[in-house]
Order: C-alpha cells, then structure tokens, then sequence
C-alpha cells in the first residue's frame, strides 16, 4: 500500500485541516494549513483579514468547496503539496493529521472521520463553531537565513541583497500593501489589499519584471485617513513610436501626453481635493501595450499607519488588538490547537501578547500550544511560565544538521547556543521538545549526527522532506549520493539502540522514522537534474562569498559526488540583473 492509498486500495484524499484548521500568514492571507495553496480566495482574488473577517473566510464558498471535494473522496488543488510528497513516499501534512485525529490527538469529543465529514454534510459544509486549530504566522521577525527559506518568513532575508533575489524567484506569494516611510508600492506586483482591473501579473521573463496591459487599466484601494500627494509612475514600451497615455486619480485627469521613445518615468502630483475621500481609483488607459514596471503612492507626511484596510488602527494583523479579540479569537472557546510560527516566534512579542489574552480568557487550560523555533533564543522565565498555564506544550526545534553543519545551512546560528536552549525548553511543564529537520542536498550525508545528538538530549527527530526551491532538493542530487546517504541512514538506523527504557522507545521512534527517509531516498529513481544541479553549484557559491563559508569544509563528499557524477563544479557566481 502507498503513502497516499487507504486500506482499500483506492487514493485517500481526505484531510482534516480544512475541517479544523485556519493557517493566517504574515501577508493576512489564509489557507487551510501551511501547505495549503493557493491561497482562499473569492471570485478569483485572494481573501485576507485586512478585507475579510475570518468568518467570512472560514465559511468562503472557496472553503465549502474544498470540504465537499475531500468529504466526496475527491482531490483538491490547494493539497498538491501533500500529494507529491506521498508520491515520493514520505509522510505528508494530510496523513499525519489523520493519524493525529484518529488517535485521539486535539480530538477531545472522540470524533471519527466520518462524524467530521456527517457535520460538514449537514451543514452545507459550512462549520459554525469557528476553527478549532489556529496556526498563526505572525510576521517574518528573524534572526536567522536559512539556505532553505525565503523573506516571508525571515526580516533578515528580505533585506538580504544576494539570498532574497533567489527567492524572489522561488516563492511569488502576494503581500499585502503595505507604507514603507511615505511610499507605498501598488505595482507592478499584485499585493493584497488592492483591487486589479485589466492589469496581469508581471512577466518576469525580462528585466525589470514588467505587467503589460492595453486599453484601460485601474487599481483600486481603500485608504482610510490617508492624504496621497503624489503618484510616481513608470512605464515601458516594446516600441519608440508615440502612443497616447492618459491617467486620472477619482475620475479627475492628471496626466494627459504621450507615452514616447521606449520609457516613461514620471512624479506627478495631486490636487488635495480628489484624495480626501477614502476610495482610491487609480486609472491608466493606453491604447499601445505598454509595460508598468513600478507605481507607487505617495503621501505628504510619514503616517502611523502601515496598511491600508479596514483596521482603523491601520496595524498588522496580528498588532490589532480589536481584531484579534473580536475577530481571530472570536470563538476561542472551541479552540483546542494554538501553534506559532514565524520568523522566529520567541523575537516576535505579539506571540506572547496572544498567549496573555487567551490566557485572561480562562481557556488556555483547555489548548494545546505549539511553535517552531530555530532553538537559538533562550526561553525567559515570563514566556515558560505562560506556557505552562496551557493545557500541553508541543515545541519543534528546527535542526539542519550537527555543529558546523547546523550553522552553515541556518547562518548565522552558533550550535553551542542551541544546547542549553533546548534544555530550557525542556524544563516547561507538559513539554513535549522534539528536533525538526528539512531534509535537503546539504544535509542528507549527514543525518545520522544530527539522529544521535536528538537521542543524547532524549528527544524525538521528525523530518520534512523538501521540495521546493527545488535546487536544493535531494531529488536533484546525482543517484549515487541518494544511495549513498540511505546506506548511512540505514545503517545508523539498525545499530544498536540499548540504553535505560524510556530512551529506548524514543530511540526506536527515530531509528523508524529515518528508516522512512533511508527508503524514500532509495526508491526514487528519478535522475539528477542538469539545470538544476547548476543552480545549486550558483546559489551555493553566492552564499558562500556573501558569507565567508566553504561548501567543501563541511560537505566535501557531496561535492565529490557530484564531481563523479560528470558535473564538475562550476564556481561562477550569478549575476544580479539574471535573478531579478
């Protein structure tokens, strides 16, 4: 039987998170979980909290469809992640929330699958007593960059020049408009927040990215007690001839000429009277295509607010002390999972601002909290003390290798931290610590030191196996290295396990679960990839310069591998207007 069959044979669907859980990213976008994509969506357009309440999200005909498809043993788009990686042979998000369910795990009422799918029937697959899992992404707030990660989930890659122009490329998720100083970005990239009309997504297949329209364009966005001054606009076009160009703001012309030569780049500013309304119409119309490479509001005087929503307050999400009372936490009652990730959710205090309120709800004795962190902040004594009052503790340490390894993919993490950070973990009462690793090409021939250091701090290793930016897969690795590191797993997985008895089934735990991996890394056959193998050789080294780190010093053999493959490493670097 494959990962993805059911005992009868037949593909097994049927996930529980839609059913369950609400994922509220950093953007205020939301899905079912954190593989869930794309995005909710309504009539086509991406739902958010800054727009929508999460009622209105929770019960989207977008989400009713989903429950009806999986209660009918039907696929879901939105869960592909989850099918390639059973296709793969791993354990998905889907499988384990099933086994999770069934077993009893955040199932306080001893419901069955077929009970959930009874409900949902009854309902019009609507569920109105609110999300019992809350999975909340609050913000990007990081200290770490990751090779594996990208800005949305790390400040300190979004502002890193060299790692976020990759990712730029790998993770296209929408973000919400957002005031940085006195500018605001519109296009041509969409953001949440904004309404597009006649305006594609960019074409990246050039440089800059350019979204290319004919005729009549508009953007369209809620700006409550904001005085936009000015507009700064800039075009292209793939010919010089002369082509007429006209953009009004609120119905009011400002700009009336001709879109010459092959560029238009222009700060045009505004009559106070057409902006002191709330809605913001911008329209551009051109009868010749032209390329908006860049529009961007602008407003007199640095304002307090950050976003343009229907928060009065103009905060993030997860700031909005309204919302999150009223809104997110509007049926806390019925919550029974609160997990945290981030950026890192021991930097982020509105993470601890949650667990207080819930907490002066009087239900925390009822949730189970759970969170992920890089293990390189020290726990205080306010944060565990808070964690306690829940009714368990669940805390993934995310670990990519041992010692030098470690620090090298999760830069700039120092592994002597992470030790007596774990143990501090340890000490929270109904505290289950576990390592979390994303297996990948850079840690793959080293598993088994990462497996013995999680047996000696006797705690369980669960792994996530990646795909994607898929450079950095261990799919695209030559065979030889695949078999290579199933051999080491394997063998490290069979070795002797004999120690006092309660490490002994934590030990059998690891030693099956990496017996899982040894088996997904034999069984695909699937040859390594030539362009993509390139791209990791590139991305390697511009992190490697950037960082003043050697491949070679802790990944030596991979890289001989790789060599014996007939891919000899190219040490060029890449070039920026490539990647943009």
């Amino acid at each position: 039987m494959t990962q993805g069959e059911s005992k009868s044979g037949k593909t097994d669907y049927f996930c529980v998170n839609p059913f369950l859980e609400i994922n509220v990213t950093p953007a205020g976008s939301v899905r079912a979980c954190c593989a869930f994509f794309p995005f909710v969506a309504q009539e086509g357009r991406t739902m958010s909290v800054y727009e929508h309440t999460v009622e209105e999200i929770w019960n989207s005909e977008d989400m009713r469809t989903v429950r009806r498809k999986l209660t009918n043993g039907e696929p879901v788009k939105q869960c592909s992640y989850c099918y390639n990686q059973e296709k793969t042979g791993a354990r998905s998000i889907r499988m384990d929330a099933v086994r999770a369910w069934e077993t009893g795990w955040l199932n306080p009422r001893g419901e069955t699958v077929e009970d959930i799918k009874a409900k949902a029937r009854a309902n019009d697959f609507r569920i109105p007593d609110g999300p019992e899992w809350l999975d909340l992404d609050v913000g990007n707030l990081c200290n770490l960059k990751c090779r594996m990660c990208h800005g949305l989930s790390s400040s300190s890659i979004d502002s890193d020049p060299v790692h976020s122009r990759w990712t730029s490329r790998d993770f296209d998720f929408e973000i919400p408009a957002r005031w940085q100083g006195n500018a605001m970005s519109v296009a041509p990239r969409h953001v949440l927040g904004v309404e597009y009309d006649g305006i594609p997504h960019p074409d990246r297949s050039s440089s800059p990215a350019a979204a290319w329209i004919q005729g009549v364009a508009t953007i369209h966005l809620k700006m409550p007690g904001e005085q936009i001054s000015h507009i700064q606009v800039r075009f292209r076009r793939a010919d010089s001839e002369p082509s007429p160009l006209e953009i009004s703001v609120n119905g009011v012309p400002v700009y009336r000429g001709e879109l010459c030569g092959t560029s238009f780049d222009q700060t045009i500013e505004l009559p106070d009277h057409i902006v002191q309304e709330d809605d913001f119409t911008l329209r551009i119309e051109s009868p010749a295509r032209a390329g908006i490479e860049d529009v961007k509001l602008l407003r007199k005087e640095k304002g307090t607010s950050k976003l343009p929503s229907r928060f009065p307050s103009g905060k993030q999400w997860f700031q909005d002390d309204e919302f999150l009372r009223k809104d997110l936490l509007y049926k806390v009652h019925n919550v029974t999972r609160l997990n945290f990730v981030g950026g890192e959710p021991l930097l982020i205090k509105e993470v601890r601002s949650i667990m207080k309120q819930i907490i002066s709800r009087n239900v925390a004795k009822n949730i189970t909290l759970s969170m992920t962190t890089n293990g390189t902040v020290a726990v205080d004594d306010e944060w565990r003390d808070l964690a306690a009052q829940f009714k368990a503790v669940d805390i993934a340490v995310s670990l990519d290798g041992f010692a030098a390894l470690n620090d090298y993919i999760r830069y700039p993490s120092r592994w002597e931290l992470i030790g007596p950070n774990i143990k501090r973990l340890q000490l929270i009462q109904k505290a289950n610590i576990y390592g979390y690793m994303t297996v990948q090409a850079y840690n793959m021939l080293h598993v088994p030191a990462l497996a013995q250091y999680c047996e000696e701090m006797d705690m369980d290793l669960r792994f996530h196996f990646l795909e994607s930016p898929p450079r950095l897969s261990c799919l695209t690795m030559p065979r030889e290295a695949r078999i290579t590191a199933a051999q080491k797993i394997r063998n490290f997985a069979m070795g002797n396990a004999q120690c006092s008895t309660p490490r002994v089934r934590r030990k059998l735990d690891i030693r099956e679960t990496l017996l899982e991996l040894a088996a997904i890394l034999e069984e695909n056959d699937k040859p390594a990839d030539p362009k993509l193998l390139n791209d990791f050789m590139i991305f390697t080294n511009d992190l490697d310069a950037d960082r003043g780190q050697d491949f070679a010093s802790v990944n030596a053999e991979l890289k001989d591998l790789i060599v014996q493959y007939g891919a000899p490493w190219n040490t060029q670097r890449s070039q920026p207007k490539v990647l943009l």
